[in-house]
């Protein structure tokens, strides 16, 4: 049946006239893609309102799901050398376990009301500084991250995007702003696969969402190279800066999604 689908929407790819929407989603992810590298994450969260606006709410997260499996792998593949295969080692069985569980809930269940704790944790970010100033660290072992990716990823799946929330732990634990970037572009590459095939086998996927999905996820691979050399050059206390103001933004729009 996957297979049924994906050469029915490479045949619709082929043949259908250039639409607006096939213009304006390519051109949406590479800049999401382009300024969550440069923050630390959150382009499918910057994606949400416009693809529930364009597609509808049934839509958004598969469709979201496929442009990160395919945008994801080049930001991996451009800062390979960082990834922190330790962090990997327990934060992706978890990772894996949610997605499925979390993909399985989005077919079942309302995610408005779990939308709304992820926005109010997202906002609660701004006190990070000042929890760690005063001796207090969300993440003193790797073994933590099992749960972590558990719980993360379940959401994702009910949600569609929820990246950010890695952030606060990872740099708790000590990742630098590449290490950061690079361990989470694998692990939600991984999340993203996982969902894409669990989308499909509890029936959310449909032809629509695989052709929407791929033009953004090749805007977003473009976005991810554009932003590498601003990354690479950024100031650490800068790049903090500017993610500690910019996960309180998408947790305000997290929280007025769900209201």
């Amino acid at each position: 049946m996957t297979d049924t689908i994906y050469s029915q929407t490479i045949t619709t790819f082929i043949s259908m006239p250039i639409s607006p929407l096939l213009i304006l989603l390519p051109i949406a992810g590479a800049f999401a893609w382009f300024l969550s590298t440069i923050v630390a994450g959150g382009a499918a969260s910057l994606l949400l309102p416009l693809l529930v606006f364009t597609l509808g709410t049934q839509m958004a997260a598969p469709t979201i799901a496929l442009a990160a499996l395919l945008a994801n792998p080049t930001r991996a593949f451009v800062f390979a050398k960082f990834i922190d295969w330790k962090v990997i080692g327990f934060l992706l069985p978890g990772t894996i376990v949610g997605a499925v569980i979390g993909a399985y809930g989005f077919t079942q269940l309302n995610p408005q009301h779990i939308k709304l704790v992820v926005g109010i944790f997202l906002i609660t970010t701004i006190f990070q500084d000042k929890l760690e100033n005063a001796g207090f660290t969300l993440m003193k072992h790797v073994q933590w991250f099992f749960p972590l990716g558990l719980v993360v990823a379940f959401i994702s799946g009910m949600v569609g995007a929820i990246g950010p929330v890695y952030n606060p732990f990872l740099i708790s634990y000590g990742l630098t702003k590449e290490h950061l970037i690079a361990t989470k572009a694998f692990n939600s590459f991984i999340m993203q696969g996982v969902k894409v095939l669990a989308y499909g086998s509890f029936g959310a996927m449909n032809n629509d969402i695989l052709l929407y999905g791929i033009v953004i996820g090749i805007g977003g691979a473009i976005g991810v190279f554009a932003a590498r050399n601003y990354l690479l050059n950024m100031n650490k206390e800068l790049f903090r800066k500017i993610m500690y103001i910019f996960m309180p933004l998408l947790g305000c729009v997290f929280i007025y999604q769900s209201l």
